[in-house]
């Protein structure tokens, strides 16, 4: 690992102690619970170890003097995860500072300074969300130095375990309150009614008693997650809360911009359980929920994002040689779009427009494309459309999908590969799998990024 650093400057602030014995009930739990939590951290052998070792150079005038620190991380590697930071200098004091993380947050922070062989902790401090929720009376020591510091140790590790990562402002998100503010700032209209709400607090009903039990198990226990589920270098966030249903966000963080996915909206489920994992040394997003139409059952899906979106993930996909796609969706009640689109491996492509094609995207009504049009598929989309096919595996996907209630629209996918080979898959509800709802979603823009011109043969 590189060399951390000599010097360090930080901005001085007062938090007033508690007195032990007022204490609220709620504040001792909490403390309660993270002094487990610290026990079970030191109790981990499985964690690896980095040293740094440096120079301090201090004194004032002309008269210099040299001292030196240590500096260790513990962390798990799959992921990268920092569990531990222990530093130690020795100047014209010796002084030793621990800090525990748990979900790359700040639980806890200590300083220690020694004298004639006798250990003292001049200050400790307990966090709850990135908030202090109680310091030790001291004179020494400053609350606002161990937290600016635990950041900075933060920040630094995921740094060097990866050099390509690119600091952002969901890095610097550390509670439920900058997390609402950051999701306001992205959507007011979208957010503006979406409350966190950690699995474990959703109100007592029924429908909710698997997802607590799921979250329980999992160690699921916060309202927000940060991790970078694209490795692309920015940290990536998932978040749990009402709306006023139980709903799942993921914000894709891709420096200049963000994506917002509602994974709640892509399941036919009352809830959906996030467990962020690595697997084959990639970042993925486990789910667990329970269909509507089977509540006797749970399902895990293995999410990767990939094409532009997430889908179950495949360590080993297939390459099929696909001759043709046809694609073609039924009526709801409403105005869903009706249409037939045809593409050859030469990427030529007829569209049929029969209803409810509006010119004017995500539009209800207006002007609309009525009769058969025919063009070529551009190259970039049509290559993305085979990628995703065969990433897929769709020759084993099911044949037939259905949600459990009415009105819905349909479609029907035919896939001709293979010297002739096909595999036909229809889809009540368009929400069969995440992969195939992304492929619908390519199909359907294909009517508007293409070129297409009027067929006029009879």
């Amino acid at each position: 690992m590189s060399t951390k650093y000599l010097a360090i400057f930080f901005f001085f602030l007062a938090y007033p102690a508690y007195v032990w014995s007022q204490i609220p009930d709620n504040i001792r739990k909490k403390m309660a619970e993270i002094d487990e939590y610290i026990s079970s951290v030191n109790k981990n052998n499985s964690l690896h170890q980095s040293i740094t070792e440096g120079v301090i150079v201090y004194g004032k005038g002309i008269i210099k003097k040299r001292g030196g620190f240590e500096y260790y991380d513990y962390y798990s590697k799959n992921p990268y995860r920092l569990y531990k930071v222990y530093y130690a200098e020795s100047t014209s004091k010796y002084i030793r500072e621990n800090y525990y993380y748990k979900n790359n947050t700040l639980v806890y922070a200590e300083r220690i300074e020694s004298k004639n062989e006798k250990d003292t902790v001049v200050l400790k401090i307990y966090l709850n969300e990135g908030k202090i929720i109680y310091q030790s009376d001291s004179v020494n020591g400053n609350a606002q130095t161990l937290v600016d510091k635990g950041k900075y140790y933060l920040k630094d590790f995921y740094k060097t375990m990866n050099p390509n990562h690119h600091y952002s402002k969901i890095d610097r998100l550390n509670d439920e309150e900058d997390v609402e503010k950051f999701l306001l700032s992205l959507g007011r209209r979208l957010f503006r009614d979406f409350d966190l709400w950690r699995i474990s607090d959703l109100p007592a009903f029924e429908e909710y008693d698997m997802a607590k039990k799921i979250a329980d198990s999992l160690e699921v226990t916060g309202s927000f997650y940060k991790a970078d589920l694209d490795n692309n270098g920015f940290t990536d966030l998932v978040v749990t809360g009402l709306q006023p249903y139980y709903r799942c966000y993921v914000i894709m963080n891709f420096g200049d911009n963000y994506k917002i996915t509602g994974l709640s909206e892509k399941l036919a489920s009352n809830w959906v359980v996030p467990e962020i994992s690595k697997f084959n040394n990639e970042n993925v997003l486990n789910i667990y929920y329970t269909p509507v139409e089977k509540q006797d059952s749970i399902i895990k899906k293995v999410l990767v994002y990939k094409f532009g979106d997430f889908i179950e993930y495949n360590p080993y996909p297939e390459k099929y040689r696909i001759e043709k796609i046809e694609f073609e969706t039924s009526m709801c009640f409403g105005t869903c779009p009706v249409f037939k689109i045809s593409i050859d491996s030469n990427m030529h492509a007829t569209y049929n427009a029969i209803k409810f094609n509006f010119i004017r995207r995500n539009a209800w009504r207006g002007k609309e494309w009525k009769g058969k049009y025919t063009g070529r598929i551009k190259e970039k989309d049509y290559n993305k459309i085979i990628e995703l096919l065969n990433y897929l595996d769709f020759p084993n996907l099911e044949d037939h999908y259905a949600v459990n209630w009415t009105d819905d629209q349909g479609c029907k996918l035919i896939i001709t590969y293979n010297n002739g080979q096909v595999k036909k898959i229809s889809d009540y509800g368009l929400i069969g799998t995440f992969g195939l709802n992304l492929l619908y979603d390519l199909l359907f823009e294909l009517r508007y990024n293409q070129e297409w011109k009027k067929d006029l043969t009879k």
